[in-house]
């Protein structure tokens, strides 16, 4: 008799495991195709990546899909070093002084901004730009350093507000469809520990 009791709680608690290893596959998955990553919402999306003159100069964007308003603008310039003849070079900090032109639709013009680096001696640049007119931008950066100049001009596409929500309305999934399994395995879990209960009961002399 005790054997059987010790059978029956050993079974019911590996379904209770097995559960809510299925419970917890199944937030993870609606979760990671459902939601945006933080990696996504926080770090900015790359929308440039040169090589001009003596730099490597790297652009991001954030919202990922800018919209008018402020987009958040993350610059990064390292210069590229030849450390063992013309074909090996390595990307080590360097101190530029920057400066940025955003030219829109109708030849509008934001700037020239002087944007500050986050730490001194690093050109690593984060700045809000305030568009408010979609269409297609550039951005002309102008950088002097101490391995000269360099301009580089990087496109920036500015969609209307009712294109980016009509595409994310399409092409986001909806978490409604998984509510019905997410329920349903909530339920189990609760209900596993009742019929342990009341197995229990009843497998006592």
């Amino acid at each position: 008799m005790v054997a059987g009791r010790v059978l029956c709680r050993n079974r019911a608690s590996t379904l209770l495991k097995l559960l809510q290893a299925l419970v917890l596959a199944v937030v993870m998955f609606v979760g990671s195709t459902g939601l945006p990553s933080k990696g996504a919402a926080n770090g900015g999306t790359l929308i440039f990546e040169e090589r001009v003159a003596e730099y490597l100069i790297s652009v991001t964007v954030n919202p990922p899909t800018p919209v008018p308003g402020l987009i958040l603008i993350g610059i990064i310039v390292k210069a590229v070093v030849s450390t063992n003849g013309d074909d090996h070079s390595s990307l080590v900090n360097v101190a530029t002084e920057l400066s940025v032109t955003a030219t829109g639709p109708n030849d509008h013009v934001i700037g020239p901004l002087q944007p500050r680096p986050v730490l001194p001696g690093i050109s690593h640049f984060d700045f809000a730009l305030g568009v408010h007119q979609s269409g297609d931008w550039s951005l002309s950066l102008d950088l002097s350093g101490q391995l000269g100049n360099a301009t580089a001009v990087v496109p920036l596409n500015v969609k209307a507000d009712d294109v980016v929500s009509g595409q994310e309305t399409v092409g986001q999934p909806s978490l409604t469809g998984w509510m019905p399994v997410i329920l349903i395995a909530l339920v189990a879990i609760a209900v596993i520990p009742i019929w342990m209960a009341i197995k229990r009961r009843g497998a006592m002399p």
